[in-house]
């Protein structure tokens, strides 16, 4: 028998290449070997072209050892924490109505109602938030517009990238927040609740209620708030002060919400499942049009750690 070849799998000599795991002296056996090539298939599918966080494990040449993971930094814990938070909160939100009514029955009196539905600034600031997007409608369509007949960019941006965020505003706050969601959905507002001196009941978000609860332009989602976290898109189109656009744009939907549920407009639920629309629309989309990579390389770097 000659030497075997420098490609066979079962040489046994440590030359950095996989050893043999068919006789009973390997060093891996066969759980380990199919858990590094699992974890190898992992990073290979999920890395992008980077070097935050999602890009530390490299599937490069398959080691002697399996891979240390690195270890976890204070950033780190803090974002999986935070994120775990928010979908506890919108999972409880979501089965039990202790939330939404909580957090509505904190704005609402059995004398007064409310406390800022009939509040002059509370009142400005809602309709400014429509009248701002009807005309950022009107900006994005004559950018895209513009862009796409000179083909050059304007303000920095391509007509690519303005076609994005005239597609994220489209779709997710208006064909699926407004069109879909709040004409279709049927569910009773907090001031048209039993349980703030209305006739129609409490029903879960999740579930299409009666039409006889609520005709059109019901609580979910909640539209203030929808139109409100679109704002974060910018961040994928901005050259500079990205995580400015994600967080600020984030925190203004937030303040929205709370404005429409002060109001005795929205739930707590309607306001959650506004940001989850919003965010997710604007990822796919840009998924769709820059790539699954790049959208994952941008979240790698907008998240601590």
């Amino acid at each position: 028998m000659g030497t075997p070849p420098s490609g066979d799998p079962n040489r046994t000599k440590s030359t950095g290449t996989v050893p043999s795991y068919r006789g009973g002296n390997a060093a891996w056996q066969r759980p380990k070997l199919a858990g590094t090539l699992a974890l190898a298939a992992y990073a290979e599918v999920t890395a992008p072209p980077s070097n935050g966080m999602c890009g530390r494990v490299r599937p490069l040449i398959l080691p002697d050892r399996p891979a240390a993971m690195p270890s976890p930094t204070l950033p780190r814990v803090l974002s999986f924490v935070a994120l775990t938070g928010l979908a506890a909160l919108l999972a409880y939100a979501t089965v039990s109505p202790t939330l939404d009514l909580a957090a509505a029955g904190w704005f609402w009196t059995p004398q007064g109602g409310f406390a800022w539905r009939a509040d002059p600034v509370a009142n400005l600031l809602h309709e400014a938030v429509q009248v701002g997007a009807r005309v950022m409608a009107g900006v994005l369509v004559l950018g895209t517009a513009w862009t796409a007949w000179r083909r050059r960019p304007l303000l920095g941006a391509d007509v690519r990238a303005w076609g994005f965020l005239l597609l994220s505003l489209a779709i997710g706050p208006g064909l699926l927040g407004n069109a879909v969601l709040k004409d279709h959905w049927h569910r009773a507002r907090p001031v048209q609740v039993v349980e703030f001196g209305g006739a129609a009941p409490y029903t879960p978000p999740v579930l299409p209620a009666p039409k006889a609860n609520c005709g059109r332009n019901c609580s979910f989602v909640s539209g203030d708030a929808v139109l409100a976290f679109f704002l974060h898109s910018f961040a994928y189109t901005a050259r500079r002060r990205q995580r400015l656009w994600l967080y600020g744009g984030l925190g203004v939907g937030a303040g929205a919400g709370l404005l429409r549920i002060g109001m005795g407009g929205h739930f707590f639920s309607d306001v959650m499942y506004a940001g989850l629309l919003a965010v997710l629309t604007s990822a796919l989309l840009h998924a769709a049009l820059y790539g699954r990579r790049a959208t994952l390389a941008l979240w790698c770097r907008w998240l601590p750690g």
